[in-house]
C-alpha cells in the first residue's frame, strides 16, 4: 500500500486540508489518520540507507563533544548523543512514502493533536509518531527531536496523559518512552513532560486493559530523565508515587511494569542524591533488595 500510487499523497493533502479549514473531528479525518498511522509501522526498514549513511558520516565528522544546541542557525544540525548529525536532505516536494517522514507531516499530525477532540483520531496521530520513533538507530533520534525540539510537539503529547481514553494515553505514553531514550531531549522533556509522567506513577488506577503498557511506559520515561535531570527528578517525586512504584513491583498480573518498576527503584536508590529522598520516606537498602527479585538483586548488591 506504500507503494500504490497517489494514495498517502491523497491521504495527506485532505487532512492537511481538513486541519487548515478546521474540520478535524470529521470521521474522514479520523480514518485518513488511521490509514497513515499503519501505513508508518516499521517504516525505518524501508530507510535505512539514508540513516546508515548518516551514522558512518556523522561518526567521522565528529570534533566536539561539547557541541551545544540541537539545530544552529546556518543549517538543520542535529545532536545524537556525543555526535552532531545532519538530518538527511528532505524533499521540498514529497510524495509517496516519503511524506510518512516528513517534517510537514509530523507538523500536521501536532496540529490535529492540538485541535481534535476525537479520541481515535489522537491515538492515531500519537501512534503514528509513535512508529517513527520506535526504531534504536538515527531515524528515531532524528523523528524525535523534530517532534520535541523543532516542532516543539511535547505540551501536545503531554496533554494525551490527561486524556480520560486509556487507548490515547497508552499511545502517548509509548511516545514519550520512546523519545526520552535521546539524551539531547532530556532537558526539554524534563520541564515539559516530566510532571504528567510523574503523575501517572501517582495516580494512575490500574484497572483498564492498557495499564500495564502504560506504567511500563512512564516507569522507562522517568527513569531515562532521572539519569540525566536527578535534581530535576527530585522535585517530581512524592512518598505516594514511590509508594506505587515499590507496590508495583511486587505485581503478579503486570509483569512487565513489574520489570519497569524494578529497574526504576534499583536505579532511583543508586543514585545519591535520590537515595536521601529514599531514606528520608522510610526506605531502605534490604527493602529494595527484596523487590527486585534474585537477578536484580545481584546487580543492585554488586554497586555497594
Amino acid at each position: 500500500m506504500r507503494n500504490y500510487m497517489g494514495l498517502i499523497d491523497s491521504l495527506m493533502a485532505y487532512v492537511q486540508n481538513c486541519v487548515a479549514a478546521n474540520r478535524c473531528d470529521d470521521k474522514s479525518v479520523k480514518n485518513c489518520m488511521c490509514v497513515l498511522h499503519n501505513l508508518s509501522y516499521r517504516l525505518d526498514a524501508e530507510v535505512p540507507t539514508r540513516y546508515r549513511q548518516l551514522e558512518y558520516t556523522a561518526r567521522n565528522a565528529y570534533t566536539d563533544k561539547s557541541s551545544t544546541g540541537c539545530f544552529s542557525n546556518k543549517s538543520d544540525r542535529m545532536t545524537n548523543n556525543n555526535y552532531d548529525c545532519p538530518l538527511p536532505e528532505e524533499e521540498p516536494n514529497p510524495k509517496g512514502s516519503s511524506w510518512l517522514y516528513h517534517s510537514d507531516a509530523i507538523r500536521t499530525y501536532l496540529n490535529l493533536m492540538g485541535k481534535s477532540k476525537k479520541d481515535a483520531t489522537l491515538e492515531a496521530c500519537a501512534g503514528a509518531l509513535q512508529n517513527l520513533t520506535a526504531s534504536k538507530g538515527l531515524m528515531s533520534s532524528g523523528m524525535s527531536q523534530l517532534i520535541g525540539l523543532k516542532e516543539k510537539g511535547l505540551p501536545h503529547i503531554a496533554r494525551l496523559l490527561q486524556s480520560g481514553n486509556s487507548d490515547v494515553v497508552r499511545s502517548g505514553a509509548s511516545l514519550l518512552s520512546n523519545m526520552s531514550r535521546h539524551p539531547a531531549l532530556h532537558r526539554v522533556m524534563g520541564t515539559q513532560v516530566f510532571p504528567e509522567v510523574t503523575r501517572l506513577l501517582t495516580s494512575h488506577t490500574g484497572n483498564t486493559s492498557n495499564s500495564e503498557d502504560i506504567l511500563a511506559s512512564a516507569c522507562y520515561t522517568v527513569r531515562n530523565l532521572m539519569a540525566s535531570l536527578p535534581g530535576m527528578a527530585k522535585q517530581h517525586f512524592s512518598s505516594s508515587m514511590i509508594n506505587n512504584v515499590i507496590n508495583l513491583c511486587r505485581s503478579s498480573t503486570s509483569p512487565k511494569a513489574a520489570e519497569a518498576a524494578r529497574l526504576l527503584l534499583s536505579d532511583m536508590w543508586s543514585s545519591r542524591e535520590l537515595q536521601g529522598l529514599l531514606r528520608q520516606q522510610g526506605f531502605d537498602r534490604s527493602m529494595l533488595g527484596t523487590l527486585a527479585g534474585a537477578n536484580s538483586l545481584r546487580n543492585f548488591t554488586s554497586r555497594f
